[in-house]
């Protein structure tokens, strides 16, 4: 048992092998301490209120603290003390109260249990055990110190109480039969106790990696010194201790019962340099046999089930057997968010799910979209002759009055064109396991795939497609990254980027030179971020309803579309909604809305959207023309003077694009 951090945690520096990888690494930010973490008083008088509180505690963060919830303070103080003591006492002894039961269910264990497998160690000792029933499992209990089983007995039972009263409320807030979860959903609660010695490094180490409970609900007591971190929009918040509260955490389980009306959220621990950290965690498991799904009171045909049911001796085994592994466990998260997916459920569905559904403001409607006969069609192949000059108004012609244009005769192989298409729908017809690696919602994940936005979880409707993204500059360098399966993809969408790059280029210099600019003047930081994403539109059970992408401008310079042979994209013009008519070989071209303020609004970036359609799936690719996140975005001076004045202030473009992303009610502005 020499492995106990308790036995040796006075070293320096701190050991190789508890020193974790840096972009898992806490780091010495200040994280600020949880005053956005809901506390409730459950001592309250309005019954209506605290379920309210609860159900939005549970929805927005998965995390709650409860204060006045029946406990006496003075159980809490005496559990606390022993959880203490029993990591205080010496290795042998503590080796010996926990090797009582011949089936481990009683044991004592350092990091995750995995220690001799695992490549990183948590700074951390573990003491758990069952906590029901008592005439099973208390004799495997510790028998030291000497009240263990006295008060961690009574502990138990109290916090059972308040596990069956809170899960109670997310009943009736859920709108379940009273009792639903007195049943072998609560069957098997599990008592864990942590200690995490004062640690030489807290800045490279963690007490517990990233990650979410797989139970039903946790119920954790976490003394008074600080540890405990929850992610939320994609920052960590330190939950701050409160004497003789109890923090309630929203299990995996509990999330997938309720059809992901509630939030299992990620959380982590982290080591301080000196106070030691105890805290008391009471598990509310399911039996083994429990079959986990979502409650079919909350399921109908519009909101159809998002989990497949599995039990939880299976859900719980493999969840566990990739504890250890961060990159494990983010995969088999990944591999139940896969199943937000509209291309893996909407197969065979035939009503839309109320969260699809759009307000009838933004509907699409059933009214018939003509096919636009207007928008040009560029011949590219006449700009390298006499010609160009008529090349070049047509496209500025294009740009003012539309912001939209087709060209054809591109010189991008018809070949090439055709592969890449048959490349995109393969990926997505592909078995889930195949694409789960590259799940994710993360907007710092380079190449991502996920459904709608990726803000799925706060967002009140959803879009209708799913999307891979990823960047395609430097080639070599985001090529490995990308997907490997289908076996071409590198192969097909590398050279794909390349062309579409060229013909991004041959564009902008045409326009560079219709606009009076120098040659080259898009050649340099306004061009170097080329960022490719993928729309993939299942057949939709309602097309009149919902929507594949809402109305939009695109943040960008120019977009490049490749949208294929099925009809989906419309674009606003003079109030009115005209559909691009899909042509054999043609790329679409868009107008961002950075090249209108480089331009002085001499071009125009104009709204458009995707619809959907009941019969056949699209796919589309765009080729995203960015600026560099440091550039400087301005109207050239070119194109301003005294009697033309610049109508946009210069802003960098990271200061855009952010603002852009997160007030999406602004990018119609």
């Amino acid at each position: 048992m020499e492995k106990l951090v308790s036995s040796w945690f006075n070293v320096r520096p701190l050991p190789e092998a508890y020193v974790f990888p840096p972009e898992q690494r806490p780091g010495k930010l200040f994280f600020p301490q949880g005053k956005s973490i809901p506390v409730l008083d459950l001592g309250g008088q309005d019954r209506k209120e605290t379920i309210q509180l609860i159900m939005k505690a549970s929805k927005e963060f998965g995390f709650f603290q409860v204060t006045n919830h029946g406990v006496s303070k003075d159980l809490i103080d005496d559990t606390l003390a022993l959880a203490k003591e029993f990591h205080a006492m010496p290795a042998e002894d503590k080796i010996c109260e926990c090797s009582k039961d011949p089936d481990r269910s009683c044991k004592l264990y350092t990091s995750s249990g995995k220690y001799a497998t695992e490549e990183k160690h948590y700074w951390r000792d573990c003491l758990i055990h069952p906590s029901h029933s008592f005439e099973k499992y208390m004799q495997f209990w510790p028998a030291k110190p000497v009240r263990y089983r006295e008060v961690i007995g009574k502990y138990s039972i109290e916090v059972r109480k308040l596990s069956s009263k809170i899960l109670e409320l997310l009943s009736e807030g859920l709108k379940l039969s009273s009792g639903y979860f007195s049943s072998d959903l609560s069957e098997s609660p599990i008592l864990l106790i942590n200690h995490y010695p004062p640690c030489p490094d807290p800045s490279l180490t963690l007490g517990l990696a990233r990650h979410r409970d797989p139970g039903v609900v946790s119920i954790v007591l976490q003394g008074a010194v600080h540890g405990l971190q929850v992610f939320k929009d994609e920052e960590w918040i330190g939950v701050e201790p409160i004497p003789h509260a109890f923090v309630v955490n929203i299990g995996y389980v509990l999330q997938i019962i309720s059809n992901g009306k509630l939030k299992g959220a990620e959380h982590r621990v982290v080591t301080n340099s000196t106070d030691a950290r105890t805290t008391v965690s009471f598990f509310v498991y399911p039996s083994n046999d429990s079959l986990i799904e979502p409650e079919k009171a909350l399921v109908n045909a519009c909101d159809p089930p998002i989990y497949r049911a599995l039990k939880f001796k299976d859900f719980h085994v493999d969840f566990l057997s990739k504890s250890a592994d961060a990159e494990a466990v983010q995969k088999f998260i990944s591999s139940r968010k896969m199943e937000k997916l509209v291309s893996i459920w909407s197969k065979d569905q035939q009503y839309l799910p109320e969260n699809y559904i759009f307000p009838p403001e933004t509907r699409p409607g059933k009214s018939i979209i003509p096919l636009c006969t207007t928008i040009p069609v560029i011949d590219l192949s006449k700009a390298s002759d006499q010609n160009r000059s008529n090349t070049i108004q047509q496209i500025l012609k294009a740009s003012k009055e539309f912001g939209f244009f087709q060209v054809i005769k591109h010189e991008v192989p018809p070949k090439l064109i055709n592969d890449t298409m048959d490349v995109f729908k393969e990926f997505f017809d592909m078995p889930a396991e195949d694409k789960v690696s590259f799940y994710s919602e993360n907007p710092s994940k380079t190449c991502k795939l996920y459904t709608s936005s990726l803000s799925y979880d706060r967002e009140e409707i959803h879009l209708w497609r799913d999307n891979l993204r990823h960047p395609c500059h430097p080639l070599e360098e985001c090529m490995k990254l990308w997907p490997e399966k289908p076996t071409r993809y590198r192969e097909v969408v590398g050279a794909y980027s390349n062309e579409a790059k060229k013909l991004g280029s041959i564009i902008l210099e045409l326009i560079a030179e219709g606009l009076g600019l120098e040659s080259g003047y898009f050649r340099n930081q306004l061009s170097e971020s080329l960022l490719l994403s993928i729309n993939h539109y299942p057949p939709c059970p309602n097309p009149s309803l919902t929507l594949g992408l809402v109305k939009h401008r695109d943040p960008n310079l120019i977009t490049i579309l490749l949208q294929g042979d099925v009809c989906g994209l419309q674009v606003l013009k003079d109030g009115e909604w005209i559909g691009v008519e899909p042509l054999p070989n043609a790329f679409v071209i868009n107008i961002g809305y950075i090249l209108q303020v480089i331009s002085n609004n001499k071009l125009k970036s104009v709204e458009h959207r995707a619809v959907t359609n009941s019969k056949e799936a699209r796919t589309s690719a765009a080729l995203f023309i960015n600026p560099a996140n440091d550039c400087l975005i301005e109207p050239t001076k070119t194109l301003t003077e005294a009697s033309n004045p610049p109508i946009y202030r210069a802003f960098q473009y990271q200061e855009f694009l952010m603002d852009y992303i997160s007030n999406p009610t602004r990018r119609n502005q």
